[in-house]
């Protein structure tokens, strides 16, 4: 879904600018930005939960892997 968003910016900003001319390449913006943002978030969401494992057991003092 993310890489679909991020590329129908650019895709929906060709088509609508030859078929509406510059006044709707303002349409892609919506799309492209959607798909970098969840691009970003899609990349930082293991890490954040790593870091919330870690703090989870330093703060409760127990270990991140039990046998």
């Amino acid at each position: 879904m993310v890489n679909i968003l991020y590329t129908s910016g650019w895709v929906i900003k060709l088509v609508s600018g030859r078929l509406w001319g510059k006044a709707q390449n303002d349409l892609a913006v919506l799309p492209f930005r959607l798909g970098l943002l969840l691009s970003v978030l899609v990349t930082l969401f293991p890490a954040v939960i790593s870091v919330a494992f870690a703090l989870d057991a330093i703060l409760t003092r127990r270990p991140l892997i039990t046998p």
